[in-house]
């Protein structure tokens, strides 16, 4: 694969730093050291290898200690070498591919908007100028209604255009929620709702979307649940049957509303299901589907309600302060 004869390479550790591109050189120590010293279950990582050509490939390795010492300093390690070049190369077209298609949906979504703004403004002056007449008002009232459809479907697009355009990232939940409130409903951001957050120091891994799940959760709170005085957001740890340890966490989102009727609960995660947007909830499960979370309503009606969002054990972390 690398065009080295066994004399070239004996098997230590430094014949494989010298092979080890500059810029990939910090990382995969990085991810050695964590596995090492047994913060992960296995070294798995992408990065470059020089051939003895002279020509750089991209490669894939996952390995594992095999053996340890009485202290628990690794002895012996075992893994695989997958030369992952061509793959990379496909990878790189595809995002390049989808960068112009990007490009070409923001100009025209940005051109539709702008004849949006100005089929909105001239059905404003019609409505001014033509008597008052209540047919023609109500024609005129659903001009309007319609054109604020469109631009809604419009901004939904650009949502999801965003999601998983950058790669997933450890996040700060109690972060992103504050983050979140910032943006959310005056209610939130002036304290007439109060806000509890007692998620401490956890992390998940997710888009980096992740606050616009937080303010879509926030918002519904707020717009739905008729004069809600808390939101409260926590985290609880699921254990696995017989005693096999923790299997995964969930972060609860919750609110003392009016609570979402039973015959709603299956389908307010629905695209196009609301009395507003329609497009939140919706948005909300595609981002964190992105690293394998799931969300669901759980709340009881007439006493508020609550999203459960289900995290896999190797998407959340406590991080030391």
């Amino acid at each position: 694969m690398f065009g080295y004869s066994e004399k070239d390479l004996t098997g230590h550790v430094w014949d494989r730093e010298r092979i080890i591109h500059p810029d990939d050189f910090k990382k995969v120590v990085a991810a050695l050291r964590d596995h090492f010293e047994e913060r992960t279950p296995y070294f798995e990582i992408d990065y470059r290898l020089k051939r003895k050509d002279g020509r750089w490939i991209w490669v894939h390795d996952r390995g594992e200690v095999m053996a340890r010492d009485g202290t628990g300093s690794p002895l012996r390690m075992a893994g695989i070498t997958q030369d992952i070049t061509k793959i990379r190369q496909y990878q790189e077209a595809l995002k390049e591919a989808n960068r112009k298609l990007n490009l070409l949906s923001s100009v025209t979504r940005h051109d539709i908007l702008n004849q949006i703004t100005g089929l909105s403004g001239y059905t404003h002056l019609l409505s001014e100028i033509l008597p008052e007449d209540p047919a023609m008002r109500k024609y005129i009232d659903r001009v309007l209604e319609l054109t604020e459809t469109i631009r809604r479907h419009v901004i939904f697009t650009r949502d999801y255009q965003d999601m998983d355009v950058k790669a997933p990232e450890w996040q700060s939940v109690e972060g992103e929620v504050r983050r979140a409130a910032a943006a959310a409903p005056i209610e939130i951001a002036q304290s007439r709702v109060r806000l509890d957050i007692s998620t401490g120091s956890l992390e998940i891994f997710a888009d980096p979307m992740l606050e616009k799940v937080f303010f879509n959760l926030l918002e519904n709170a707020v717009r739905h649940g008729q004069g809600i005085g808390e939101i409260r957001v926590s985290f609880i740890e699921k254990e696995k049957e017989e005693d096999e340890g923790v299997d995964e966490g969930v972060i609860v989102v919750e609110d003392d509303g009016v609570g979402i009727p039973v015959e709603m609960k299956a389908r307010i995660f629905d695209q196009a299901f609301g009395r507003h947007t329609g497009y939140g909830l919706f948005l909300s499960r595609e981002i964190l589907g992105i690293t394998g979370m799931t969300i669901a309503e759980t709340g009881e009606e007439g006493k508020g309600a609550r999203f459960e969002i289900t995290v896999p054990k190797k998407n959340y972390r406590w991080v030391s302060v």
